[in-house]
């Protein structure tokens, strides 16, 4: 059975059993393909590639193209986590030359079916739609119903890419048809991959109406349970379920260990959130993705990476780096006519705050047309509220409300029931009060900070200088360059646990470094005039609210959880009652 997402220890003992005991050099290699491919995901995927790279190496020594194709099939499956894209297109390539010549019909087309998704996860629309249809037809032709339906769940990917979401939908039909149509279907796909698929759909195409059916759904199986799970319920408004769901992630490593699903599916998520300190942990991994568009099985398309690192670095308060990553992704997302992820991103840049102020209305009502046009419905209402020439979007509209806040004189009340608050004036009230009068909508800090008259002027001061200074920089740098050549040497003696410490060292030092250095290699600075006003807001909005919590645990666990806050702020409450002004 297929379990995506899931390593089978007793398989990975019984394999690791089997090459300890083969002298064979073909038989080697081909347990050591299996291996590899059985081990992922990991936690450390240098393992099971290294692992893939020696079989495939040896495999071609021996010189049987028969031999050399299996291997390269078996081994494939360890080269999807985040490595380099370049490579595995090569291998699809070589996988699926070697299968036309030997006359082998099934390796020939899950190679071409590969070789598509590589080819979209670069960019190249033409060159999936080439290697897609042949693998479609192919399979077809030969009555190959799992390769059909395989195909099938992938060209979602392709209909979500370029905003056609009737094709999307279309795919997954056709796929539901062919599984019902196989004799087991569930011994040889598992039960899990539709549902998925069904979900990453409906979040792709951003609709409100999607909104009850998503909140219906049967939970995921383990272990993309917790991630699907947190970003359904984000989807649907319930911040604190989503934002429970992301600590259980976290706390079991998965957003390390699952490598591309929570780097593809978490920065909005994070970003939604406000919640910078995972933003930072999540940087290195996405950072891994950057310059490709994110694509892989069952639809989940998040168009060019840029926007996801953009995403990233808006909720850790860097919106220079922002505004860069967003630029690359919306020049990526244009040129491969990614119509969905080109609006998404001009509505990022408007949120972020980046670009002159003309530039930022256009994008906006750009976006406002895109959405539009799509069928975008709670992304385009989103857009809307930003503008504010509509209403906030309808999962925004109190049930009543929860409590209300209003000043009177030198205090503020704060009614809920029979009960009221009395509060002391507070910079951090007349910011938390605009929020609360305009659910759903994002301000920005420099307009908070401008409420209050002679606030406190921040003046422009310039920055506290880099980070990392230039000698501390070259000591990171020296060290990794004596990490690289240490892993390279474990690897080739098979040292597992000095490799393991290796990496563990080079990761840790690459996160220092992203936190210093920025997109073409330009210094962060320690603190500027926009970074000073986003963390002094931040600042008094959350005391403002543990004061709140301390009168009232349940008001402040609300606001806790639907107050965003970072270059731009906003109160996003679930469905039902809210609070208000």
């Amino acid at each position: 059975m297929v379990r995506i997402g899931r390593v089978d220890p007793t398989l990975v003992e019984l394999l690791e059993d089997a090459l300890a005991t083969a002298e064979d050099p073909a038989l080697r290699a081909t347990l050591e393909a299996r291996l590899a491919g059985a081990m992922q995901p990991s936690p450390t995927p240098e393992v099971p590639l290294a692992l893939a790279r020696r079989a495939i190496a040896g495999a071609r020594e021996r010189g049987d193209r028969a031999h050399l194709a299996r291997v390269l099939d078996l081994a494939r499956p360890a080269f999807r986590a985040l490595d380099d894209v370049t490579e595995r297109v090569a291998l699809d390539r070589e996988a699926l030359a070697l299968a036309e010549a030997l006359g082998d019909l099934d390796h020939a087309i899950r190679a071409e079916q590969r070789l598509a998704l590589d080819l979209l996860e670069q960019g190249d629309v033409a060159g999936y739609d080439h290697h897609a249809g042949r693998a479609t037809g192919r399979a077809g032709e030969a009555r190959f119903l799992a390769t059909t339906y395989v195909h099938g769940t992938v060209e979602i990917s392709r209909g979500v890419l370029t905003g056609d979401f009737e094709r999307a939908e279309r795919a997954l039909r056709r796929a539901a048809e062919l599984r019902r149509a196989m004799p087991d279907p569930e011994a040889t796909l598992g039960p899990n991959l539709l549902p998925m698929m069904r979900f990453l759909l409906m979040r792709a195409r951003r609709r409100t109406e999607d909104v009850e059916t998503i909140a219906a759904l049967e939970p995921s199986p383990p272990p993309f349970g917790d991630v699907l799970g947190a970003v359904a319920r984000a989807h649907v408004g319930d911040r604190a379920g989503a934002a429970a769901a992301l600590d259980a992630v976290f706390a079991r490593g998965d957003h390390v260990r699952l490598n591309y699903v929570p780097a593809a599916l978490l920065p909005e998520l994070v970003a939604t959130l406000g919640d910078a300190d995972r933003a930072a942990a999540l940087l290195p991994l996405v950072e891994r993705l950057e310059g490709r568009f994110v694509v892989q099985f069952g639809g989940l398309c998040e168009g060019a990476a840029g926007r996801l690192l953009g995403l990233l670095h808006v909720t850790m308060g860097r919106i220079e780096d922002a505004r860069a990553c967003f630029e690359d992704a919306l020049r990526q997302n244009e040129a491969s006519g990614a119509a969905p992820f080109v609006h998404a991103t001009k509505l990022a840049l408007v949120e972020a705050g980046a670009g002159d102020e003309r530039t930022r209305r256009r994008q906006l009502e750009e976006a406002i047309e895109g959405f539009g046009a799509l069928g975008m419905t709670a992304s385009l209402a989103r857009a809307l509220a930003l503008r504010g020439g509509a209403a906030a979007p309808a999962s925004h509209a109190p049930a009543g409300a929860l409590a209300t806040l209003r000043r009177e004189g030198d205090l503020w009340s704060l009614a809920r029931g029979g009960e009221t608050h009395r509060l002391k004036d507070a910079h951090g009230l007349h910011y938390l009060a605009h929020l609360l009068a305009r659910p759903g909508v994002g301000v920005e800090v420099g307009e908070l900070f401008a409420l209050i008259p002679r606030a406190g002027e921040l003046r422009d001061e310039g920055d506290a200088g880099p980070m990392l200074d230039a000698k501390a920089k070259a000591a990171y740098r020296g060290r990794l360059a004596d990490l690289r050549e240490q892993l390279a040497e474990a690897e080739s003696f098979d040292d597992l646990g000095r490799a393991a410490a290796a990496r563990e060292e080079m990761e840790l030092l690459r996160v220092e470094l992203s936190r210093a250095v920025g997109l073409g290699g330009r210094d962060r600075r320690a603190s500027s005039r926009t970074e000073r006003t986003r963390v002094t807001v931040t600042s008094r909005i959350r005391k403002t609210i543990q004061r709140i919590g301390a009168l009232d645990a349940e008001l402040g666990h609300h606001l806790d959880r639907s107050v965003v806050t970072g270059a731009f702020c906003r109160y996003d409450p679930p469905p039902g009652p809210r609070l208000t002004t």
